[in-house]
């Protein structure tokens, strides 16, 4: 490296990336994984005689023997054919990683509309090595701060910060992840407050009560007790037609259609036009 090259961005980026080493209780050389290709060539120690050959990082993990059967060996010895790509790797990178098949397909983009993920963490274009290198410091990063790698992915849409991007970014993702533990807040409490995305089984709690709420009110009215709100069950109902039916598919709708018939009747209320539902649990927009 010349004098020009060490730039204060530079000696800042080195800085960032010892804390952040330091943070996730790893090798610089794996931190690295996050930005560029893992190294890929093999070493020598030339202390000894004959020397040594050490693997590369790469090697290590993705050329393990011990972990991996002849044909993943195979399918992940480099250098890759033409035209490989993550797809074909699928099951030799879930066992060289240690990774679900549902990480691998969220980190890849597969499966990222099923949370509300508008983008993969493996950009587009990227090497396939390079490609397994961001994987592997996501699942470095899951590991360190405790959260499952569906979870990071999920912050990092909610944060808007790609740790992959720079070192600073890095540093920033790790600072929001940790304020969020410390806070004790969920990424499922997150994602619904601040993208209005729930996870199927959070939204089902959500329905039930809301449905539970909905029912008192039709026992109450029926009765002639007129003791509720009828701005709390509007905002229910509202619920239930804007975040729950896209899951739960109408099961409420014997519910939902009884209850705006009692506020229509009692007070002239006029609800939202409520979406329509298909059987396969879509919404389109009201006619």
């Amino acid at each position: 490296m010349r004098a020009p090259d060490i730039t204060d961005l530079f000696l800042i980026n080195v800085a960032e990336i010892k804390s952040i080493s330091d943070r996730l209780g790893e090798p610089v050389q794996a931190v690295l994984a996050f930005w560029g290709e893992l190294d890929s060539q093999p070493s020598s120690d030339h202390a000894t005689e004959p020397p040594k050959r050490h693997p590369s990082q790469y090697d290590r993990i993705f050329q393990n023997k011990a972990k991996l059967s002849s044909d993943n060996l195979q399918k992940l010895a480099l250098p890759f054919p033409a035209g490989v790509t993550l797809a074909d790797v699928f099951l030799p990178g879930c066992a060289a990683l240690g990774i679900t098949a549902e990480d691998y397909r969220l980190l890849t983009g597969a499966g990222a509309n099923g949370w509300s993920l508008t983008s993969a963490a493996v950009p587009a274009g990227a090497t396939l090595l390079r490609a397994l290198s961001i994987l592997l410091g996501w699942k470095i990063m899951a590991g360190a701060v405790g959260l499952p790698i569906r979870d990071l992915l999920r912050l990092r849409a909610i944060v808007g910060i790609d740790p992959c991007s720079s070192p600073d970014a890095a540093a920033r993702f790790l600072d929001a992840a940790e304020s969020v533990r410390n806070a004790g807040w969920t990424i499922d409490d997150l994602d619904f407050l601040l993208r209005h995305v729930a996870v199927p089984d959070r939204l089902r709690r959500f329905t039930d009560d809301t449905s539970n709420l909905v029912q008192r009110a039709m026992d109450s009215a029926s009765q002639g007790i007129n003791t509720w709100d009828r701005g709390v069950v509007c905002a229910a109902m509202e619920f239930l037609l804007d975040h729950a039916f896209p899951v739960i598919a109408g099961t409420h709708s014997d519910q939902t259609s009884a209850i705006w018939e009692l506020l229509e009747g009692t007070g002239g209320y006029v609800p939202p036009a409520p979406a329509v539902v298909s059987r396969s649990g879509s919404v389109t927009e009201p006619l």
